[in-house]
């Protein structure tokens, strides 16, 4: 990373969860980038991966997501206002040794007069046979400046192993 991105935080899962949280982010950067590679805890299909912000499970999110996937270029696209979450990927088939990479840039995140924009890039292998990338916009509908920042593996927990990282941006 360049000398502008600082590590605030790193684990890598000892167990396997269904979320996990970075509490007490510091306000002293710009912006932050969340980088992700989890692992699927169980087999089955639905597997998705979702941000949410301040411990807020409320429906105050809304986001844009564009997805290619296949041995052809097959796009899917949907979006969704007033949701409970931040969906980063949609992932349908898939064992449990599927692996994702999730990176979520989140813009202005101290703010306390405007929502918090985010930018996510998501990719991974779905069943070994093909790949899947995607792109997310998103906000969270809150004014009040992101202080923790919650993954979650929804449907499937995030497996042991799976390693996350938080950055900070430095200020210009």
């Amino acid at each position: 990373m360049p000398a502008t991105y600082e590590p605030i935080a790193t684990t890598t899962l000892g167990s396997t969860v269904s979320s996990y949280t970075f509490s007490s982010i510091p306000q002293t950067y710009s912006d932050l980038r969340l980088v992700a590679t989890v692992q699927r805890g169980t087999a089955g299909s639905g597997w998705y991966v979702t941000l949410n912000c301040n411990g807020n499970t409320g429906a105050n999110y809304g986001y844009q997501i564009m997805t290619a996937y296949g041995g052809t270029i097959a796009f899917q696209g949907f979006s969704s206002v007033n949701d409970t979450a931040i969906y980063c990927n949609i992932v349908d088939p898939g064992g449990a040794s599927q692996w994702a990479l999730v990176v979520a840039d989140i813009i202005n995140y101290t703010s306390t007069t405007v929502h918090k924009g985010m930018l996510i890039s998501h990719g991974n292998a779905v069943n070994g046979t093909y790949g899947q990338t995607s792109r997310t916009g998103g906000n969270f509908f809150s004014s009040s400046a992101i202080t923790s920042l919650t993954l979650n593996g929804a449907n499937y927990n995030l497996a042991s192993g799976s390693q996350l990282t938080l950055f900070g941006i430095k200020k210009a």
